[in-house]
């Protein structure tokens, strides 16, 4: 039996540019050495693109599949991003709420088995109507 071991964290933040991101960082890795969890989400991340991805986010690439929705232009705080090991295969990434909610189906190819995991982060009060 394969074991998934998932890690989800409200970052606060994890721009390149902002003063706390390596520390941040520096703990996710500390916690988690050798890249060790099936899937990671971090939410309200404020990243507008993958440039502002922190380098052991860019380092994951080589374990884990990299997904994201970036904060919109005209918000400030919000941004998902998940890793996904790379032994398990993506069948579906789909943006549902651009910078609030992602949703992603994989599949454990070892067990057979297909997972859908939707992420979400904190919503405005402007979709709470949705």
């Amino acid at each position: 039996m394969t074991d998934l071991k998932i890690a989800m964290w409200n970052s606060s933040g994890l721009r390149t540019t902002a003063d706390f991101t390596a520390h941040k960082m520096g703990f996710f890795d500390k916690e988690f050495p050798n890249a060790d969890f099936s899937l990671a989400i971090f939410v309200e991340t404020h990243h507008k693109g993958e440039h502002e991805f922190p380098e052991l986010i860019k380092e994951y690439k080589t374990t884990h599949h990299i997904l994201h929705t970036p904060t919109p232009e005209d918000h400030t705080h919000s941004g998902i991003i998940i890793l996904v090991r790379n032994d398990l295969t993506i069948i579906s990434s789909i943006i549902k709420i651009p910078g609030r909610l992602l949703n992603v189906q994989f599949k454990d190819m070892v067990e057979g088995k297909t997972y859908n995991l939707s992420a979400m982060g904190n919503t405005p009060s402007d979709l709470s109507s949705m």
